[in-house]
Formats: structure tokens, C-alpha cells, sequence
């Protein structure tokens, strides 16, 4: 009976505390939902290239994240430590070092082979090394900064280079995917809200859900791998009908 009474108690305490962001955590889930979409669409394809291997595994990493941190994070914000907020945490920095490894893959033209290499191996050691750095100082600065030197600091300034160079639809995308996440970055830094209800969190989610579509049409319209032509195919299939 007490087992009993205490459980009932958790799942209270639970509603409680989604009741005190339950647009925060909607919007949470909101990416989280995109994310997996997009990764189920992208799975379908046969023969992947690394790219769309890269996307496809981002997608599903990022959906996790997210979950994570709308149920964890927000929901159960009140009944756990600091630790509990880093499977979320680490799950996001493998979804951007993936999405990173996409953007750079992208860069197929031949003299950039070396380029790829290089830049690889750089945000592997330099990701793994901020990740172990993350789980000894619980510090969210570090997630950030990740983030911001590798799309700013690297998958953009080169995507930005490879359209004006090549007119590749997909770098274009990639950067308008970028760009938009830095405008719901700067969101929640300002702490820019239109209400209670609608804070600077549920609109920076709804932004980055939007980012997330644009990436996923970055994998889609990528010029640089021919099986992507199948998944053109059905975008178009699917609006005709």
C-alpha cells in the first residue's frame, strides 16, 4: 500500500511539474518528432552514402536529445540533479558532431579530399575531448560552444563557399539550416519571449524544429550523392498527391 501511495505521489509530482512548462516541454517533443520523421524518411534509402549515413544517424541522435530534454530537463526538472540532464546533453553533441560530418562529407569536390580528411579527424578528437570535459564539469557552456565551432565555425563559412562556387542546392540548405538555429540561439540568449505561456524556450524549440526541416531538405536536395534522387522523387510524389 505505501509502494503504492508513493508511486501515485511520483506520478503527481510528475503532472506538477509539466504543468509548470508544458509548452517548454511540447515543444521539446515538437523537434523531437521532426527528427524522427526525418530520420525515418532518410533510413528508407538504399545504398547510403557516408553523407546520408551521417544524416540519417543525426536525426535519430537529435530525436533522442530532445526527448530527453523535454521529459528530463523540464518535466522532471524539480525531482533530479544536475547529472541527470547529461544523457540529453551528450546526445546532443553527437547529433551536431554527425551533422558536422555531413556537412563537411558534402564537400565532394575532388580537391577537397584532403580537406575532409582532416577536418574529420579534427572534430572527432576535438568532440570527443569536450565531451569528457562536459561530463567532469556539468558545465552547459561547453555544449554550447561545441556546437557553435563546429556548424558556425567550420560545417557553415565552408557550405557558404561550396553554393557561391557550385550553386549546390544542399550547402544552401545546410546553411540556412545553421543560420536559423543561430537565430533560436540568440532567442534563448536574450531571453526574447511574446508570454508566459510562450517564453524564450518554446520559441527557440519551434525555431530549431524548423532548422531540423531545413537539414533534412539539405540531405534531400544534396547534388552530390545520385541516390538522393530517389528521396527527390517521392518529395515530389507526395506533394502532387
Amino acid at each position: 500500500m505505501i509502494c503504492y501511495l508513493r508511486a501515485c505521489q511520483n506520478y503527481i509530482d510528475f503532472f506538477i511539474s509539466f504543468m509548470n512548462e508544458p509548452i517548454t516541454v511540447l515543444t521539446d517533443l515538437l523537434i523531437a518528432v521532426v527528427s524522427l520523421l526525418a530520420y525515418l524518411k532518410l533510413r528508407k534509402l538504399e545504398r547510403p552514402s557516408r553523407m546520408i549515413a551521417y544524416f540519417v544517424f543525426y536525426f535519430l541522435m537529435f530525436s533522442i536529445s530532445t526527448f530527453t530534454a523535454g521529459i528530463v530537463g523540464h518535466a522532471m526538472i524539480n525531482h533530479i540533479d544536475m547529472a541527470w540532464k547529461l544523457p540529453g546533453w551528450i546526445s546532443g553533441m553527437l547529433a551536431v558532431l554527425l551533422l558536422s560530418l555531413a556537412g563537411i562529407e558534402h564537400l565532394y569536390a575532388s580537391d577537397k579530399q584532403t580537406l575532409k580528411f582532416y577536418l574529420s579527424h579534427f572534430i572527432v578528437i576535438g568532440s570527443a575531448g569536450m565531451i569528457i570535459l562536459t561530463f567532469i564539469t556539468l558545465d552547459f557552456r561547453i555544449v554550447v560552444l561545441h556546437a557553435v565551432i563546429l556548424l558556425l565555425g567550420i560545417v557553415m563559412p565552408l557550405n557558404l563557399i561550396q553554393f557561391l562556387r557550385s550553386g549546390n542546392r544542399g550547402s544552401l540548405f545546410l546553411v540556412g539550416g545553421v543560420l536559423t538555429a543561430t537565430i533560436a540561439a540568440i532567442i534563448f540568449s536574450l531571453k526574447i519571449s511574446v508570454a508566459v505561456w510562450f517564453n524564450y524556450n518554446d520559441i527557440s524549440h519551434v525555431i530549431v524544429a524548423l532548422s531540423t526541416f531545413i537539414f533534412f531538405l539539405a540531405a534531400g536536395y544534396s547534388e552530390a550523392n545520385p541516390v538522393i534522387g530517389s528521396l527527390q522523387a517521392n518529395i515530389k510524389k507526395n506533394h502532387h498527391q
